[in-house]
């Protein structure tokens, strides 16, 4: 057990980000650690990245320059980071190998499943009693060795594995208990076979060690980087609301990576690496277009100028970093509300048109029912 004196309880009584000195909760003892969840007022702060998103997680030196051989895969997030990176002149191996599995398909390796497998396939040849890989219109995907051995070569050569994780739901055959890349095309359902669950953390997190075993042993240099796609789940299959399954889906990844990175902490910062890419997205209140899945593309770059500065030798420094979050974070509390408020507005003039309207013919009715009552009664209502 680490003994604190008095002296340093003094110093992090109060400590939050740089000259903080918050006082809540401050009756007790804060341990060696305290990190404040930011104010409202604190996004405005020059080094607020810094002190309240990146920090335990940035490198304190970049781990990526325009020689490092970077393979990404992982849900449709990794898309986004291919294609920043690409467009910087990195080497993505997307651009070098299009036609393995990883290229062609890897954004829609969207479960820690599907993504074990391709490691496993690809470095210890394993095989699947099933077909398990589909793309996006539900065509097969085969064991083919070529692509195989392809696989096996990139990523022999791979200086940086980028794995960015989609969901925890997933589809599974209950006879072999193998995991499907997505859900099942329709033409290859088996009701008395094919299941459907959401991957534990547990789960989760042993699949990410076994990636990470696999790794260290075949390619020993490698450095890994994780991410959490902020793009919530179109539909969930289970009988429950898309946005409390999406929670569950999402809080599974990132305690899973948690998990493994506690078990790892002497590789933290040297080989293994997180990127808070899902938790950026979520400091913008309006961040989803109008199908409330893809971000808006201004926060996907201010997103990946972040990851830029400070796990890139680039050109964007975090400084800068602070700016374009900042002025995106603008953007987005100014234009967006907007548009929402054309949308609610419409909406609530449609529901008080229909209350009048509602209200104007109860009205009548009760007026024809009370005078209906008085004729029968005979009294002179004049």
């Amino acid at each position: 057990m680490k003994i604190i004196d008095n002296r340093h309880v003094q110093e992090i009584g109060s400590f939050g980000a740089k000259d903080d000195s918050r006082k809540m909760g401050s009756s007790f003892f804060r341990g060696e650690y305290c990190n404040f969840n930011p104010y409202r007022e604190d996004r405005a702060n020059p080094d607020f990245l810094e002190n309240y998103v990146t920090k335990g997680w940035s490198p304190s030196q970049p781990v990526i320059d325009k020689s490092t051989r970077i393979t990404a895969l992982g849900s449709c997030f990794a898309e986004n980071i291919s294609a920043y990176l690409s467009a910087k002149g990195y080497a993505l191996t997307r651009s070098n190998e299009p036609e393995i599995y990883v290229s062609r398909i890897g954004e829609g390796l969207v479960n820690t499943y599907a993504i074990l497998q391709q490691f496993e396939w690809a470095w210890l040849g394993k095989s699947y009693s099933n077909n398990l890989w589909h793309g996006w219109k539900g065509e097969s995907f085969d064991y083919d060795e070529t692509i195989r051995l392809k696989t096996k070569s990139v990523f022999e050569q791979t200086d940086l594995f980028i794995i960015t994780l989609g969901l925890s739901e997933v589809w599974y055959d209950s006879v072999t208990e193998e995991v499907f890349w997505r859900a099942i095309p329709v033409k290859a359902y088996d009701a008395k076979r094919h299941k459907f669950r959401v991957a534990s953390t547990a789960e989760n997190s042993a699949n990410l060690s076994r990636i990470l075993d696999i790794i260290a042993k075949f390619c020993p240099s490698a450095k890994v980087l994780f991410t959490v796609s902020p793009i919530p789940l179109a539909a969930t299959f289970r009988p429950v609301s898309a946005l409390t399954a999406n929670t569950v889906s999402k809080s599974n990844l990132r305690a899973a990576i948690d998990e493994v990175f506690a078990q790892r902490e002497n590789k933290m910062g040297k080989k293994l690496f997180y990127f808070p890419s899902y938790e950026i997205v979520h400091e913008f209140p309006f961040r989803f277009e109008k199908d409330s899945r893809h971000v808006y593309p201004y926060i996907l770059d201010a997103n990946m100028k972040i990851f830029e500065s400070f796990y890139c030798a680039g050109d964007v420094t975090t400084t800068e970093a602070n700016r374009i979050f900042q002025a995106a974070l603008l953007r987005n509390l100014t234009e967006i509300p907007k548009e929402m408020i054309e949308i609610l507005s419409k909406k609530q003039n449609q529901q008080r048109t229909l209350k009048s309207r509602h209200a104007g013919t109860l009205r009548e009715r009760i007026f024809q029912v009370i005078s209906n009552l008085t004729n029968k009664l005979g009294i002179n209502r004049s």
